[in-house]
């Protein structure tokens, strides 16, 4: 059995590779941010750094986590297009330099042991807060605008392996609410693909 999960856990990894190739490429194709809220990008970035390093503190076994890795560099390359593309963020430079300066203090875990105990706290609340202002922005619009599906059916397909995987190689119960916080929220916003997507196709329709 732990042969089983630790090749879900290898196939997550190497999933995550291409798991924002779709994005990237939707907002290099249509050069906009469009239906894509920035706070959720990165909010869910840093969110990946708190995460990272509090897997890293705790020692745990790289691939119960090394799709985050992964997906942290990825994030990075959406923040960049979104400068490149929005020169209308006042504050973007600002926004980014935070962010480099969390990274650096966290991924090189040269922070109080204390700080990374709270770590998995503070990303339960950035894991809500980088899903919610996308899910008001999908209800609000009654679209899913530049959100590419592509790389958000990934999320929810690695969502669900990934939470049985930790369920069963760890004993973390902290871990466990976070990866079932986070299968909710992916999950509601797979909904909110199905339901405007079936909208739109009856308004052509009409």
């Amino acid at each position: 059995m732990t042969f089983i999960y630790n090749l879900i856990s290898y196939g997550i990894v190497l999933g995550a590779i291409f798991n924002q190739l779709p994005q990237i490429y939707k907002i290099y194709k249509s050069k906009s941010f469009q239906g894509i809220s920035f706070s959720s990008i990165y909010t869910e970035t840093l969110m990946l750094v708190f995460n990272v390093a509090y897997n890293m503190h705790e020692g745990t076994s790289f691939l119960l986590y090394g799709e985050n890795v992964i997906l942290y560099i990825e994030y990075i390359v959406v923040i960049l297009q979104f400068g490149y593309y929005n020169q209308k963020q006042s504050d973007y430079i600002r926004k980014l330099s935070f962010l480099g300066i969390i990274s650096a203090l966290f991924l090189f875990q040269i922070v109080p042991s204390i700080i990374f105990k709270q770590s998995i706290y503070i990303n339960m609340i950035l894991l809500f807060l980088s899903k919610w202002p996308q899910i008001k922005m999908n209800y609000q619009r009654q679209s899913t605008g530049e959100l590419a599906f592509l790389t958000h059916l990934q999320n929810q397909a690695g969502a669900i392996p990934r939470a049985l995987s930790i369920f069963a190689e760890s004993s973390n119960k902290l871990l466990y609410c976070l990866v079932i916080l986070d299968n909710g929220l992916v999950l509601i916003i797979t909904i909110q693909f199905l339901i405007y997507w079936k909208a739109r196709e009856i308004s052509k329709k009409l």
